[in-house]
């Protein structure tokens, strides 16, 4: 490698950023990890994703076609 001039990649070390409050409530499985459906518009799952430089991005799929159903973020308003 060295006579190719070739260099491994350095991955940087993750940061965890998420700290579990135990005695904090749960929110309810409503679907009971049941994904199937058969038709649109009757099951929806949702997900949070925090983005780097403290943003975030809350989102709504619809389960039977896929589709981005609504979102959010504090600069999509």
């Amino acid at each position: 490698m060295r006579s190719m001039r070739l260099a491994g990649v350095r991955l940087r070390r993750r940061h965890c950023t998420t700290v579990a409050d135990p005695p904090r409530a749960k929110a309810p499985d409503l679907i009971g990890g049941d994904f199937t459906v058969t038709e649109p518009h009757t099951k929806y799952v949702g997900d949070f994703t925090c983005l780097p430089l403290e943003h975030y991005l809350a989102t709504v799929v619809d389960l039977a076609s896929r589709r981005l159903v609504g979102r959010w973020s504090p600069r999509a308003g």
